[in-house]
């Protein structure tokens, strides 16, 4: 059984105007913050509804060609 989340939308209203080249990938940023804000003690597989989201979130951070200076990186 796959649990429900629901956002509560303050990562939408903080990355509003995050633009990583791609909508798709702004897009994830934001689940991802809402997925990690909801249990932020807990690691990422914790975290994410599921097997696909928490690929998807490791495939993500691995990229580091589509946001290389989005956490501060030189």
């Amino acid at each position: 059984m796959t649990k429900q989340k629901q956002s509560n939308g303050w990562a939408t209203e903080e990355l509003e105007h995050l633009d990583l080249g791609d909508k798709r990938l702004n897009e994830r940023l934001t689940k991802i913050c809402d997925s990690f804000s909801e249990c932020p003690e807990s690691p990422i597989n914790q975290s994410c509804e599921d097997w696909a989201e928490t690929k998807a979130a490791y495939r993500f951070f691995k990229n580091e060609m589509h946001f290389p200076n989005l956490f501060g990186g030189n």
